[in-house]
């Protein structure tokens, strides 16, 4: 049945049979046409979607259960509330104090009250909102899935009547909600009410932590408490001398304060409003679920919360507006109610000049003209919208446009488009703009003469205020470049915080498991001692009696001596060891304590310690001095062995203020500490005896003016001096020096090379200075290479690394005792570590970390896991982490100093940073260490004398939060993200102002200031303008940045550093460009691929020129090569370059052409050919040279033959005739023409299908199949991708990132060019529920998630190329499709165009493109551009064998990712007039890429022992994937790998750099 359409999309009103509906009486002629339409849209897959609607709203209704155990909580609340006793009178001056002995901070970012204010227990308390009338929808995505609103009336006994004036009403209300804080009992947050205003708060209530619903706490006066009319918008409820505390009087100022009135007549009429919409929803069901429905599509959209949003009741408001015009009636089914709002927000812009209200009495004109937005409620007073801005309505609008132009579209499935699509910026946005740090300048405001009153009517709310500024501001500077410019929730990252939500569940109850683990190991432990002791005294009584009575056995001995045996076999700790030792696999075992001291009463050493002669036999034990008391004890050094650690000194520190003129001193790292606001460095000085007395003098202000992390022992080492502005030197990290800090213990172990000695020094509690000092000799024996120092909290002992003999020490530092636990690597030294109770990781060498277990008992290590996350080109400098965190800092290839953090349980990257460049840089002198702080890191760099705080928890600084514990103050917000939607000039490089001398043309020249100039334009025109000097197409796509950017600084004062553009088209771009010294106008390829269309359709004509002299007429010439539909990744550049010395010996010459010289050491440059298919005429006239295969064949090199003759005679172009092929050079660039012939295919087909001289049928074959793609389907593809490129700017530049992308993850081969396109077409021609992107890296990010969520196995792509399919057609190959599934490909695509069939990708290909796209946009939703790079360096730890290449044969090495620059990769492009002219007679070398050609021939020879992986685009290595062999030797493989790769050696001698393999992954 045909869906009738809206009058406004341009289609009659019929019922598909040319008649018109009839009307109905009892309704008006629109509402008429608007019920025939929607009564005829539900019929759209009428059934399918009944079900789809039906079990979406089942989802998100509360289950008759769910809202049972609510209503149990509400009653329990409302109990708690209703029982708290009445308050005393206090002063709001002393409120915050008395407060805070309860831990409650006053919920108010800005509080002017003087009043006293005395509690009295609410008297009505009830449920409002949604809840009550089945409009609420269970939100599974957020982690508080269900908020129900209680309302809380503050009893009118609290409330003075004049309380409305100077904010004293919501001082009260805030005071009353610490009340309720106060008394109730279980889990509590603080919120905003909305995200617009921060001082509406209200209290968040959840049973326990880990609650999925809450009930918020909404407080309101009690009725008639105030007159509503006194909060009309034009009334005045703020003094501004009260606001600017000067306390005058006189000629004082009333400035209205419309939104100071709207937010308290909100909470007046919150009870009225709620009834109202509970009335309307009630009556009908459907309406509720047509409610649910628009709930769901604006949360999808992430359009119902944040800043200006349409949030709240809003929905419910609107509903009930269309109600009360008939747009609505309670008949309509839900799906219609949801689509007749979507029309109504297309035609309803709710403007002020507008007045749609709910009342029936028409409101007063020109009251709300403050607002964006405007309709009332059923009392004409309250803007139900005030806090609604006009951007976000705007994208409202743009939303449900594209909602319902998407009905059009045969292909998608709009159910799924519509409700079950998830809207995050980097799909929906092409591009945000986050402003940070926005407070702080405020020079908008200083140009308005409304400054005050907007200051005081939001209550000094500067956030609210520049963010409206601002947004104008950008609105009116690139209204010509935007079609959409909005705010956007903060850029919190959503799964980040998901992740930690999970984490503060899983810890919750992880507490709560060891807390009942304890209790029950403490009572077996009780039990187990109880058994053990009452043991050891029975056979203690017995010979006890013995003694006693003289009456001596005369085994007496033998019992003593068995006694003494058993006690030290059968010891407390082994017993103890044996009964906990099944639960070791919940690591609970390793990591509890247990103290069981006080469960001895045996007094025998061996005992308490039965290891301890055997581990001092097999472990060499230092013992030399015990640590002294916390306060005012020396250190008193203890020999117990002959080899001990001399004590220098042990000094305590009685004064901090050395001279430094005295040499003694020397300065050294004390401590780092945190005060609660900014984390702080204390110097001091060291003093030491004349012995060591060897340091170059210092500077005498060093102590006043330096602030150092990191310092170490002068000596001759340390010889630099010390300036008084540098803040971190390179002679603290020499190559054995280390340092490491006990935040147990609050103490410090420094290391000196130098001196080889340990100095300990220790802090007093809670303060910043040096306590006590003990200086340690480290013995000569042990290694003096120390590498690095680690502390283990747990253990509370200090670990110890080696780079020499690669040992790990232990120091005890309660005994000072260090264990020599061994070397724990043969060949590789052991650079650094980090421990976190009994794991450590070590960093082994420059690339491999590995993950140790330490067992405390037998003081060993052994391997936990190898822990492989880096490519062999990363050079690992240093490790650290904590509970959860794992942060690793090394240098990549491109010499950039990088940290990637990792989840220490799962190794799932969750941050990646760029930190500093590493040309020149030591490794040593890079340290990153932990602090006391959770998640809080420092690196220090000593090279760049920097260092940096690593903040895990908040690397994104003012993020608005929503919500906060009862114990902070409100959240202060600093921030704030615009998305923009992109027009179709946004590249525009001139900016066309108005004519000079008019107001426009003032207005244009002071927002643009200097920028602005006057020019003529060809039309004669005089206008002003900005003009943006720039060449290319990559960078014309970036002038809205810098006008972005300059418009931010002139005219708001914000500072570029302050302004962060997180997703763009920069750094994206880079992947596309290529080196500018290889052709400085190449930019990412546009205009080369624009002037190769044009030098194909100027070669097309002159082939054309020929047809008379030819054969056969060509009736077709078609450019099937990449590059002329615009998709070609980088393409080819002219094949002349002004070559060095050892480049021209790469070429040599024959008669015909220039080919590779086969002695030289570099390949020659690579130019490629472009594929050009030439489709002769259909005749019959001289089909006797094409009757058989063979004569087709010969034909076919007799016409390339003659149409080289005839392009080189008459166009002078250098040609080259093959048996399969014409080559031809045309301004440097080569082409490769190919003829089909109609019959070729027909004859194919019709020779496989012959059988004994009988009559021919025809058979396809794997050859005709291939010919008639290449003939036939591939030109209609081509020239349809050919029309999406002309029709959308942006899909060439999607489509080469997307192949870029799959060819640096080696997958390029296998997944094929064509499929690339034709899936980067689907996004552009069906991009429901977005608009088609017009950023590359948004097109990517949609391109990856149509790969992710796509259901591959039970539908086909269908691609509706020009609006061809109808919807019958779509229904029937779908219907093909799963008909015959198990015959087509796992990438089925199907274009209206042509029959596509290709046998790629495999099932595995696929699988592993899917999982990439997976792990690709987990890390896009969490990272910014500026490190997309990360997903283009593929994973090398799957592949069996990897084959390094030389980069001397690689031609196109400057395309990789990280390219390196080297003496192959840079040319210059060589002008045609300086050429030899016998080099410009023959033919340049063409397709010779020896890397790719290696490739190929692998492919070829060994396709049935494995498969091969390579980025063509400059890949330096292949890797080889065995396949199963299907003979097999006793289940072992029966083929010869070590042979295989050996001839792989002997194929690409000359190419082959180096073979790495990896048998442990051959099993």
């Amino acid at each position: 049945m045909e869906v009738l359409k809206r009058k406004s999309n341009g289609v009659s009103f019929t019922n598909g049979h040319g008649q018109k509906k009839k009307k109905k009486v009892e309704y008006a002629e629109e509402q008429d046409v608007e019920t025939a339409y929607f009564e005829s849209e539900i019929t759209f897959h009428s059934t399918v979607t009944k079900m789809k609607v039906s079990a979406l709203l089942n989802e998100v209704t509360l289950k008759e259960s769910q809202r049972h155990e609510i209503n149990q909580f509400i009653d329990e609340v409302s109990n708690e509330l209703k029982s708290i006793p009445q308050g005393k009178v206090r002063e709001f001056s002393k409120m915050s104090e008395w407060l805070d002995k309860f831990n409650i901070k006053i919920p108010l970012s800005y509080a002017k009250m003087e009043k006293s204010f005395q509690f009295f227990p609410p008297t009505v308390i009830e449920s409002i909102g949604s809840y009550t009338y089945d409009g609420f929808i269970v939100k599974s995505s957020n982690k508080l899935s269900t908020i129900i609103d209680l309302l809380v009336e503050i009893p009118r006994i609290c409330i003075h009547k004049r309380d409305y004036l100077n904010n004293e009403y919501i001082g009260k209300r805030a005071i009353y909600l610490c009340y309720l804080a106060k008394k109730l009992k279980h889990s509590l947050e603080f919120a905003h009410l909305n995200d617009t205003t921060n001082n509406h708060a209200v209290l968040l209530v959840k049973p326990k932590e880990s609650s999925t619903f809450a009930i918020r706490i909404i407080l309101a006066p009690e009725q008639n408490s105030f007159k509503e009319k006194r909060f009309l918008p034009t009334s005045s409820n703020l003094r501004w001398n009260w606001f600017a505390g000067d306390g005058k009087e006189e000629n004082e100022p009333f400035y209205p304060t419309p939104n100071y009135n709207s937010s308290i007549l909100f909470d007046c009429r919150c009870r009225e409003t709620s009834e109202y919409l509970k009335k309307i929803f009630s009556s009908s069901k459907e309406l509720c679920n047509g409610l649910k429905l628009f709930k769901i599509w604006l949360e999808q959209r992430q359009l119902s919360h944040d800043f200006g949003s349409f949030e709240g009741g809003m929905s419910a408001f609107l509903l009930a507006y269309l109600l009360q015009t008939n747009k609505l009636t309670r008949q309509m089914n839900s799906y219609q109610v949801f689509r007749i709002v979507l029309v109504a927000l297309m035609e309803n812009n709710f403007l002020p000049i507008d007045n749609r209200s709910l009342s029936n009495e028409k409101p007063a004109e020109n009251i709300f003209n403050n607002d964006d937005c405007v309709l009332t409620d059923q009392s004409g007073l309250l803007n139900v919208f005030h806090t609604l801005t006009r951007a976000n309505y705007k994208r409202l609008q743009y939303e449900a446009r594209i909602s319902l132009n998407s009905f059009n579209d045969p292909v998608i499935d709009h159910f799924q488009t519509l409700f079950m699509t998830s809207m995050k910026p980097i799909y929906s946005m092409d591009a945000t703009i986050q402003i940070s740090s926005i407070d702080q300048y405020d020079k908008l405001l200083e140009g308005k003469s409304t400054k005050n009153q907007l200051l005081m009517d939001n209550l000094n709310n500067k956030h609210f205020l520049l963010c409206q500024q601002v947004l104008h501001l950008l609105e009116n500077g690139l209204k010509e470049r935007i079609s959409l410019l909005c705010p956007l929730p903060s850029l919190v990252k959503t799964y980040m915080l998901y992740l930690d939500e999970q984490l503060h569940r899983w810890k919750t109850q992880t507490i709560e498991q060891i807390e009942n683990f304890i209790q029950q190991k403490s009572n077996e432990i009780r039990e187990l001692y109880q058994k053990y002791y009452m043991e050891i005294n029975r056979q203690y009584l017995t010979i006890r009696e013995q003694t006693q009575t003289a009456n001596l056995p005369g085994d007496f001995p033998e019992q003593l001596e068995y006694l003494r045996v058993y006690s030290q076999l059968n010891s407390f700790e082994k017993r103890l060891h044996l009964g906990i030792n099944s639960f070791t696999t919940n690591q609970l075992n390793e990591n509890i304590k247990l103290d069981y001291a006080h469960f001895r009463e045996l007094t025998s050493k061996t005992a308490i310690y039965p290891w301890k002669e055997m581990i001092q036999k097999k472990l060499p034990v230092i013992i030399s001095a015990c640590l002294p008391p916390r306060k005012g004890v020396n250190f008193q050094p203890v020999t117990k062995q002959p080899c001990t650690l001399k004590s220098i000194s042990s000094t305590p520190i009685q004064s901090h203020d050395h001279s430094l003129e005295n040499a003694s001193n020397l300065s050294i790292l004390i401590t780092r500490y945190f005060d609660g606001k900014r984390t702080g460095y204390e110097i001091d000085s060291l003093f030491l005896p004349d012995l060591y007395l060897r340091s170059p003098s210092l500077s005498k202000n060093d102590n006043k003016t330096l602030v150092c992390l990191y310092k170490s022992l002068l000596s001759d080492e340390n010889s630099c001096q010390m300036g008084h502005s540098t803040i971190m030197f390179s002679q603290c990290e020499m190559k054995y020096h280390c340092l490491a800090s006990s935040t147990k213990s609050n103490e410090v172990l420094l290391y000196n090379s130098k001196l080889n000695i340990l100095v300990f020094l220790q802090y007093e509690d809670n303060k910043y200075h040096c306590l006590q000092r003990l200086y340690l000799q480290w013995p000569l024996h042990f290694s003096t290479q120390l590498c690095d120092i680690a502390y283990n909290q747990d253990t509370d002992h200090y670990f110890i690394s080696t780079n020499d003999f690669n040992h790990l020490y232990m120091l005890d530092r309660k005994t000072l005792s260090v264990n020599d636990l061994g070397c724990v690597s043969d060949s590789l030294p052991l650079n650094r570590i980090a421990f976190y109770k009994s794991i450590m990781y070590g960093i082994v060498g420059d690339h491999d970390l590995v993950e140790y277990l330490f067992d405390e008992k037998k003081l060993n290590l052994k391997i936990n896991r190898k822990v492989d996350l880096f490519n062999s080109d990363e050079i690992l400098l240093d490790i650290t982490c904590d509970q959860n965190n794992l942060l690793v800092v090394y240098r990549n290839k491109n010499e950039e100093i990088c940290l990637r953090n990792f989840n220490r349980y799962t190794l799932d990257i969750q941050l990646q940073l760029y930190l500093d460049p590493a040309s020149g840089l030591n490794d040593n002198c890079i340290r990153i260490e932990p602090s006391i702080y959770k998640e809080k890191f420092l690196y220090l760099n000593s090279y760049l004398q920097c260092l940096k705080v690593i903040d895990l928890t908040d690397f994104k600084n003012g993020n608005i939060v929503s919500m906060w514990p009862i114990n902070e103050p409100v959240p202060a917000r600093t921030s704030i993200t615009f998305g923009v939607i992109f027009s179709d000039q946004y590249d525009l490089s001139v900016l066309k102002g108005p004519e000079n001398e008019t107001k426009e043309a003032a207005t244009f020249r002071k927002l643009w200031t200097e920028r602005s100039e006057l020019r003529r334009f060809p039309d004669g025109s005089i206008l002003e303008s900005v003009v943006w000097n720039v060449e290319t197409a990559k960078d014309k796509r970036l002038i809205w940045m810098d006008a972005t950017r300059y418009l931010l600084e002139i005219q708001a004062g914000i500072s570029p550093t302050h302004i962060e553009f997180v997703y763009n088209d920069q750094l994206p771009s880079s992947l596309l460009s290529i080196p500018a010294r290889l052709f400085p106008s190449y930019g990412t390829g546009d205009e080369q691929h624009i002037y190769l269309c044009r030098e194909f359709v100027e070669l097309s004509k002159q082939i054309r020129t020929l047809n008379n002299e030819l054969p056969l007429k060509i009736n077709n010439i078609v450019g099937v090569d990449e590059t002329f539909r615009y998709t070609n990744v980088f393409p080819p550049l002219p094949s002349v370059f002004l070559t060095d010395l050892h480049k021209i010996r790469s070429i040599e010459h024959t008669t015909q052409a220039l080919i590779p010289r086969s002695t030289s050491r570099y390949a020659p440059p690579f130019s490629p050919s472009l594929a050009i298919l030439c489709q002769l005429e259909k005749t019959s006239s001289n089909d006797r040279d094409f009757e058989t295969l063979e004569r087709i064949k010969h034909s076919k090199i007799l016409y390339y033959i003659q149409l080289a003759k005839l392009l080189h005679q008459q166009f002078h172009l250098t040609c080259r005739a093959t048996t399969d092929c014409v080559y031809i050079e045309k301004n440097h660039y080569i082409y490769r023409l190919v003829i089909s012939y109609h019959k070729e295919i027909y004859l194919i087909e019709s020779a496989a299908g012959k059988k004994d001289g009988l009559a021919r049928t025809i058979k396809k074959t794997s050859l005709s199949k291939k010919l008639r793609f290449d003939t036939e389907y591939l030109p209609k593809i081509h020239a349809a991708i050919y029309g999406v490129s002309q029709q959308f700017a942006h899909y060439q530049l999607v489509s080469r990132l997307f192949k870029r992308w799959l060819s640096s993850q080696l997958l390029l081969h296998h997944f094929e060019s064509i499929n690339a396109d034709l899936i980067c077409c689907y996004v552009f021609l069906h991009s429901a529920p977005f608009e088609p992107p017009k950023s590359m890296l948004t097109g990517f990010s949609r391109v990856l998630r149509l790969l992710r969520d796509f259901d591959w196995i039970n539908e086909p792509l269908i691609i509706n190329f020009n609006h061809e399919l109808t919807k019958d057609q779509v229904f029937q190959m779908q219907a093909q499709f799963k008909t015959e599934r198990s015959s087509l490909p796992a990438l089925c695509i199907m274009p209206s165009v042509a029959f596509h069939e290709s046998t790629k990708p495999s099932v595995p290909i696929m699988k592993r493109v899917i999982q990439l796209a997976k792990e690709a946009l987990n890390y896009l939703e969490i990272n910014n551009s500026e490190s997309i790079k990360f997903l283009f360096r593929p994973s090398l730890t799957s592949y069996d064998v990897i084959i390094m290449l030389d980069p001397l044969q690689c031609p196109r090495a400057y395309q990789a990712i990280d390219h390196v620059s080297t003496e192959v990769t840079y040319t210059t492009r060589k002008k045609a007039s300086d050429v030899n002219d016998q080099q410009n007679k023959l033919l340049s070398v063409v397709d010779y890429d020896p890397a790719q050609l290696l490739v190929n021939e692998l492919r070829t020879t060994c396709n049935e022992q494995a498969e091969f992986f390579h980025d063509e685009f400059g890949g330096l290595m292949v890797c080889v994937l065995w396949k199963p062999s299907k003979t097999t030797n006793n289940g072992h493989p029966n083929i010869d790998y070590v042979q295989i790769i050996d001839q792989w050696k002997l194929l690409g001698s000359g190419i082959i750099k180096e073979i790495r393999t990896f048998p442990e992954r051959w099993c």
